[in-house]
């Protein structure tokens, strides 16, 4: 997974970056399923989600990314880190003046 830090809801996120992460991803999803109520909308957002995790897994096959790049992964889980701490400081500073 690659790792990123989105200042304005001032949260580290993760997108897929490789076949293996899209599929742990629509394993947890399947996992974690409760049958979405007696919503078709919900069932329907679910399908979407796990087709669109699909598609993104089989691409990432045919660019020859099966498995994560565990170094590239720690360094931007550390870089969003690093963002956050600097944008959390620098507001600190903002609320203090």
């Amino acid at each position: 997974m690659k790792a990123y830090y989105d200042e304005k809801s001032d949260t580290i996120w993760s997108v897929e970056d490789c076949a293996e992460d899209c599929f742990m991803s629509i394993m947890y999803l399947a996992a974690d399923y409760d049958g979405c109520g007696d919503s078709k909308k919900g069932l329907r957002s679910l399908v979407d989600e796990l087709s669109e995790l699909a598609h993104k897994g089989r691409m990432f096959l045919e660019e020859g990314k099966a498995r994560p790049d565990r170094v590239a992964e720690a360094e931007s889980y550390n870089k969003a880190r690093m963002e956050a701490t600097i944008a959390r400081l620098r507001q600190k500073e903002r609320k203090a003046k």
